[in-house]
């Protein structure tokens, strides 16, 4: 039973430091400028929200738009995807504006 809770314990803290997504969409040629324009928004709609640090845009062409979001918390990131994001105007724009699936995940460094 000790193992079972030092593993709960470890969930416990994962969930209290910061974590990162990765998000990225392929915009059509014809909504490349309304997908810069939508990462535009996007980006100062999460600027409104205290639990999201930071959002780097690492890739922006015609092909990819790419950008990495700064969480203080899973547990913050958890709880905007589950109360926030599915009511959010800007998730059906993303998949309007984009030739695949846009994705968006926590991005795990590899030391």
């Amino acid at each position: 039973m000790e193992k079972q809770s030092d593993s709960l314990g470890q969930q416990d803290k994962a969930q209290g430091r910061p974590v990162m997504v990765l998000a990225r969409l392929e915009p059509t040629n014809v909504h490349f400028e309304s997908a810069k324009k939508l990462l535009d928004d996007w980006k100062l709609e999460l600027k409104k929200i205290s639990a999201c640090l930071n959002v780097d845009v690492i890739c922006c062409v015609p092909e990819q738009i790419a950008w990495i979001e700064h969480w203080d918390s899973k547990a913050s990131l958890d709880l905007f995807n589950k109360e926030q994001l599915p009511f959010s105007p800007f998730l059906s724009a993303l998949f309007e504006n984009s030739r695949a699936v846009p994705t968006r995940y926590i991005y795990r460094k590899l030391f």
